[in-house]
């Protein structure tokens, strides 16, 4: 389980499946300091955990957050290209 932003409690689990069912092996971490609904990238880690989280407005993607998705053991950080602005972003990785 890993804890939000807000508090909420989340299996490590939800992100994983979301990565799978989406056929990617890297997520983008970078947050946005918007509403859901204003959010520019909606397959970011940040915009995935909002739809688990108590507070949906509320940036999720913490570096609290990534540090403990990195902690379980499943991911690792890396560099990607977002898939929205094609700069170089960090992002998690699965191992």
């Amino acid at each position: 389980m890993i804890q939000l932003n807000d508090g909420t409690q989340v299996p490590v689990a939800i992100v994983l499946r979301y990565m799978a069912l989406s056929g990617v092996t890297s997520i983008a971490t970078s947050q946005q300091h918007v509403g859901l609904f204003d959010h520019t990238n909606l397959n970011s880690l940040d915009c995935i955990l909002r739809f688990h989280a108590e507070n949906m407005d509320t940036a999720q993607a913490t570096e609290s957050v990534t540090d403990q998705l990195l902690a379980s053991g499943y991911f690792h950080p890396t560099m990607m290209r977002s898939p929205v602005s094609g700069r170089m972003v960090r992002g998690l990785k699965i191992v």
